[in-house]
């Protein structure tokens, strides 16, 4: 079952800043469960809050997903 989505800030002056992320994910009515000031922060809570079941999915640029990995691949 879906239940929402965590945010993260990327860092840098073209990324899409946090607060307009969440404004818009509200507007298609899409839970917003955390938001995070780093993506380190995120990942680092995702892992450690989850269930084995739980499934995880990434949407963003090459440049966020290669940084998940990095975090991910530290961790597991």
């Amino acid at each position: 079952t879906f239940r929402g989505v965590v945010t993260a800030q990327l860092p840098g002056a073209r990324a899409m800043k946090l607060e307009e992320i969440n404004r818009i994910l509200e507007q298609f009515h899409v839970p917003v469960l955390e938001s995070y000031d780093s993506v380190s922060g995120a990942v680092y809570s995702i892992l450690k809050n989850r269930n084995e079941s739980d499934l995880l999915f990434a949407a963003g640029s090459l440049y966020l997903v290669g940084e998940i990995r990095g975090y991910m691949e530290q961790e597991c």
